[in-house]
């Protein structure tokens, strides 16, 4: 993160604008700390959705993070972000490998501690995308890593209203997600077929009912009340980055490698947020 790559980017803002048609500048670009988006001018509740790639494992506490995440997002506002995760908590003495950290190994988070983290913050649970195992080639790599195996994965996740209706509900999909007119795959384990019901827990009600998503369903609310969603056995298991690379294993998807100290760690990048504000 530096002065030049913020300076280089707001010299292709006019090219952006006139290309996509805006009468006005539609991109900003600011520097500083994701654990103190505050120091930027960011606003509470002033953005619809955050997006971020493989930034959170280069921060020491991530919790700050998760929590200036919140911040800043509206109501019904979305952190879609991807980044690295462990099978079991990293231990102190690796966190100070300056290698292991470059290469965002010592500082990725425990998948379970993902989850406490976000719901401790006031997120729902977060929703998996995809997930793919990190094969470490580098035999040095491996030793120093003492035996902790490492995922990337993508999730989305909500800000809900505090106040909101606990309830299951009846949704039905109206097929009007632009290129999706058949089927909205909303997760690896979500997906809505056009115009068929079906019953959905009180926490992905909500966030359908509350979310980007609100105007692409109809959503019937029981009246049946149903508990506060919590880190249930369930939401573990559909939140883990590691079951589902499995399963994507078996099915050829291929794993990211990371190889030679030194060599960049392929499709991730060590960029801040990227910022979507709201129109």
């Amino acid at each position: 993160m530096t002065a030049e790559l913020i300076l280089a980017s707001r010299k292709y803002v006019q090219y952006h604008q006139e290309k996509y048609g805006y009468e006005k500048p539609n991109t900003i670009f600011v520097q500083g700390y994701i654990e103190k988006l505050s120091e930027t001018g960011i606003q509470s509740g002033s953005l619809d959705v955050l997006v971020s790639n493989c930034a959170m494992c280069l921060c020491p506490d991530k919790k700050p993070v998760l929590r200036e995440a919140f911040r800043v997002l509206k109501e019904g506002g979305e952190l879609y972000f991807s980044d690295i995760y462990s099978s079991k908590a990293v231990p102190e003495h690796l966190k100070q490998d300056p290698v292991l950290w470059g290469e965002g190994l010592s500082g990725a988070l425990y998948w379970r501690d993902l989850i406490s983290l976000v719901h401790e913050v006031g997120f729902s649970t977060p929703y998996l995308l995809t997930a793919s195992h990190i094969i470490v080639h580098n035999s040095e790599l491996q030793k120093k890593a003492s035996g902790i195996t490492h995922t990337s994965a993508t999730y989305h996740l909500f800000k809900l209203p505090k106040n909101r209706k606990q309830s299951d509900a009846v949704v039905a999909y109206k097929g009007t997600v632009p290129d999706h007119p058949d089927l909205l795959k909303f997760d690896m384990y979500h997906c809505f077929e056009t115009d068929i019901e079906v019953t959905v827990d009180a926490e992905m009600a909500a966030v359908l009912q509350h979310s980007r998503f609100c105007s692409d369903f109809s959503i019937q609310n029981s009246d049946k009340p149903a508990p506060s969603p919590k880190c249930a056995p369930q939401s573990c298991h559909l939140s883990n980055p590691f079951l589902l690379a499995d399963n994507l294993k078996l099915h050829s998807k291929p794993s990211t490698k990371i190889g030679n100290i030194g060599e960049p760690v392929g499709k991730y990048d060590t960029t801040n947020w990227d910022i979507l504000l709201s129109s």
